[in-house]
């Protein structure tokens, strides 16, 4: 799947946080954590949306006979992160949900002190924390949403790394080649059914 369905995928899965958690003052900051948390995943191929702009040099391994050309980031001491590897994985969504949820609590704590310093509500503590969390589930369920849509490939991924680094694709689960016509219909298909199961979660509360 590209990275605008990844993206547009990974944003409507934080609809209920924002419900959850606020309404319509957290839907824009769910939304845009989710929709990078979601196209966090392929950091490993240097032709995605975010992967090209990560310093790690690049690994490439082309088929001569299918013509199919494995993409990877070498990483710290020789070893190889593959296209769908660790990144591609429930630990790695939880390690960058964390990673997140630290960068946002120093973000949310200088936005918050310049709101206050213009006349806005008071910097409390909580309120620094609660945005540090609400960012870290959004990201973390953007990122598992990527996992999830990226089933509908028939490349295996490595799941429950660290715990194993097998290779895994539910067998039960259809899967179609996403540079296929079929491929491409499935990919709409799945942004429509994301894009209306939001907005009738939402139902009629302003934005």
């Amino acid at each position: 799947m590209r990275s605008g369905p990844h993206a547009v995928i990974g944003a409507c899965a934080t609809v209920p946080l924002a419900i959850l958690f606020g309404g319509s003052v957290m839907l824009p900051v769910c939304a845009a954590a989710g929709a990078i948390g979601a196209l966090l995943p392929d950091i490993d191929h240097p032709q995605s949306a975010l992967g090209r702009f990560v310093p790690w040099p690049v690994a490439e391994v082309e088929n001569h006979r299918t013509g199919f050309v494995l993409h990877g980031r070498r990483w710290f001491g020789g070893h190889t992160v593959w296209h769908r590897g660790e990144t591609h994985s429930v630990g790695a969504a939880c390690i960058a949900a964390v990673l997140a949820g630290g960068v946002s609590r120093w973000l949310a704590g200088a936005f918050l002190t310049w709101i206050a310093r213009h006349g806005g509500p008071a910097l409390t503590p909580r309120s620094v924390w609660g945005m540090a969390f609400i960012v870290t589930i959004a990201v973390l369920v953007g990122y598992l949403s990527h996992l999830v849509a990226d089933m509908a490939n028939p490349s295996p991924q490595m799941l429950w790394w660290p715990l194993s680094c097998r290779m895994i694709h539910p067998r039960w689960l259809p899967a179609v080649r996403e540079a296929t016509p079929a491929g491409h219909w499935v990919e709409r298909g799945a942004v429509l059914v994301c894009i209306v199961g939001a907005l009738a979660l939402w139902g009629g509360r302003p934005v």
